[in-house]
């Protein structure tokens, strides 16, 4: 079967088969980690090499600014003093918009190395030449073990659709409580798994700060629309953080 495409273009100067990741797995973190998962988005697998780029990849998988993503998309050529210097972003993302995003994932500390600095800047001048948005994320952006946790229990119930009817039912029924505790929800819906699917889809939202639990509390989720929410990234030239969330962000 041959792979769906859903991102159709492809740099002049790395013309590479789409369905191949542009550079081979490598561990290139002090932390050894890598995996790999199916997302709910674009069905299809992607993975990662690092603890940060797994936290990277949870948060693509629940930013819903973000329709479609994959890991190591395509390489191209940074001009230097002494030539070409290869050069493979993290991840790809797009966003409902229909923007495309180019990703690298790095620990801060290393945006302080001139080399390091020097490459991000290059292929953030690439891709800007391209109309394309690179930015940088870090542990700042990443690490938050509670909503990681979330997420890892929530993130299940992500394929599973909800029922529409089933979604304006629990969309009433919190506008009148305006909040209640997710215990409570789970004796309105007689069903945890419908509970789970609700706050996992962006029906209700929860504390992403704090672990969940059955005391949590659950509130509407008034950011439950592509064009309010955000994506964190840091960009050229100093890689500072900003939001980024639709085409007008990136002016």
């Amino acid at each position: 079967m041959n792979r769906v495409n859903l991102f159709p273009f492809r740099f002049d100067i790395a013309e590479e088969d789409a369905s191949k990741r542009a550079r081979k797995s490598v561990v290139r973190s002090s932390d050894g980690v890598r995996g790999c998962l199916t997302s709910s988005k674009t069905f299809k697998m992607v993975e990662w090499e690092s603890q940060l780029e797994r936290k990277a990849v949870m948060m693509f998988e629940f930013n819903r600014s973000i329709v479609a993503f994959r890991d190591q998309p395509l390489r191209v050529y940074l001009s230097s003093w002494n030539g070409f210097v290869p050069y493979t972003p993290d991840f790809e993302v797009q966003l409902a918009s229909g923007e495309i995003v180019f990703i690298e994932v790095k620990p801060s500390e290393k945006l302080q190395d001139k080399d390091v600095l020097w490459k991000m800047r290059e292929a953030s001048v690439s891709f800007r030449q391209r109309g394309y948005v690179f930015g940088v994320l870090t542990e700042t952006e990443l690490e938050q073990p509670a909503r990681l946790s979330n997420q890892t229990l929530l993130r299940p119930y992500l394929r599973q659709p909800l029922d529409s009817k089933r979604g304006r039912e629990i969309s009433e029924w919190i506008k009148k409580k305006r909040c209640a505790r997710y215990c409570e929800l789970v004796t309105f819906l007689g069903s945890r798994a419908v509970a789970l699917q609700a706050i996992a889809q962006g029906f209700l939202k929860i504390d992403e700060h704090e672990i969940f639990s059955l005391d949590s509390v659950v509130k509407p989720n008034l950011e439950n629309r592509h064009e309010t929410m955000q994506l964190p990234i840091r960009t050229a030239p100093n890689f500072v953080q900003r939001s980024l969330s639709n085409p007008e962000d990136s002016t």
